[in-house]
């Protein structure tokens, strides 16, 4: 699964992971979120844990008007 599919899946703004994860890798959104989480140091359960909690505050967000 990649950050392009989660974006588009909860209909994200494209850059709202990357910001707040700082991800800074440049094939984002298009990078497999297991293989990132590698990159990075962190187990993918532990990673997935942080996108879906970045998910989460963005779905509670009320929009802007």
């Amino acid at each position: 699964m990649t950050f392009d599919y989660v974006n588009t899946m909860y209909n994200l703004p494209d850059k709202y992971l990357r910001e707040m994860l700082r991800i800074e890798d440049k094939k984002y959104p298009k990078i497999p979120i297991g293989r990132y989480a590698r990159d990075i140091g962190f187990s993918k359960q532990d990673f997935v844990g942080m996108v879906e909690r970045a998910v989460g505050l963005y779905e509670a967000t009320p929009p802007q008007k």
